[in-house]
């Protein structure tokens, strides 16, 4: 049994935006766990060791997420409730070096903005619509990892 490549969180609401990537990165020998709302995705962070995170912006609250105190910061896109993950989870990521790939489905500048304040690279963000080559996504998968940004 060979090693894996490194353990990714991928934080995202809707399935469809992970499965057919996380294949991918399964079969590069990378392990991929999932979580479908902010309130399992601290959980599985306290709990686990993971080499990067991504983090999908746009999530919906659950009703978990809220009694958590997480709040939605609102766009004409809808809510950025992973920017609240990202700001409430910063520290920690910094201090365990697990670098942080945000997710949008269109790369919104206030969004971009929002999360730079936060102290986030302006590299580390993808569009969803760009990732159609599966090639050129595990390459900027291996590159983050490769150089931990946090």
């Amino acid at each position: 049994m060979t090693t894996p490549r490194a353990t990714i969180l991928w934080v995202d609401n809707d399935p469809a935006h992970i499965y057919p990537f996380s294949l991918a990165l399964a079969d590069a020998g990378y392990v991929v766990t999932s979580a479908r709302t902010l309130f399992s995705a601290a959980e599985l962070l306290r709990l686990g060791s993971y080499d990067l995170l991504i983090l999908d912006v746009m999530i919906p609250l659950t009703d978990e997420d809220e009694s958590q105190a997480y709040s939605p910061e609102w766009t004409d896109c809808g809510d950025k409730a992973g920017l609240a993950f990202y700001q409430r989870h910063r520290d920690e990521l910094v201090t365990r070096r697990v670098p942080v790939l945000v997710m949008t489905v269109r790369v919104d500048l206030a969004i971009v903005e929002a999360f730079v304040a936060a102290g986030l690279p302006r590299s580390m963000f993808v569009s969803k619509m760009s990732l159609r080559d599966t090639a050129s996504f595990l390459e900027k998968i291996r590159v983050v990892i490769d150089e931990g940004k946090v």
